[in-house]
């Protein structure tokens, strides 16, 4: 088990693909990798902590996101800072957060969702619809109904 670490913290994501402290690799799509350092991992995630400790996990496959994603993720849990989340890639974004149980990146990905997705800037349907998906999806596939709150509290 990870040392109790007070996390978000700056680990520093100049350490990001280091060869010599990667010894975690993230398998994305068409055969890309990126190094990560486990402890660094284990530190924001009780997941990633038991499939490095307990189950001496070296490589963990990460295709069902998208490489811009996956940066965003590891950039965070390196920096604790959220500074390359963008719409396209929230919903990724928020489901490694749910899957690998990082609870201060959840936290940050619904305030993300409540400042600015649901900002309607123009009013239009598309934001509209999209906000609404995604509610949707969260509450569906990672049994989260904040997210169905917070839009139609929005909305009415």
């Amino acid at each position: 088990m990870a040392p109790n670490i007070k996390v978000p913290a700056n680990f520093g994501v100049e350490h990001i693909n280091s060869p010599v402290h990667g010894n975690l690799l993230l398998k994305l799509r068409d055969g890309q990798e990126i190094k990560t350092n486990s402890m660094i991992m284990s530190y924001n995630s009780p997941v990633i902590d038991k499939l490095t400790t307990n189950l001496f996990q070296s490589t963990l496959e990460m295709d069902d996101f998208t490489k811009p994603a996956v940066d965003c993720f590891v950039e965070a849990l390196y920096s604790g800072e959220v500074d390359k989340l963008e719409k396209d890639i929230f919903e990724d974004v928020n489901k490694m957060a749910h899957v690998f149980d990082v609870s201060w990146l959840t936290k940050r990905c619904l305030q993300f969702y409540k400042a600015e997705v649901l900002k309607f800037e123009n009013n239009s349907y598309k934001e509209m619809l999209f906000a609404c998906e995604i509610a949707s999806r969260v509450h569906y596939n990672l049994n989260d109904s904040r997210y169905v709150s917070c839009f139609v509290k929005n909305v009415t």
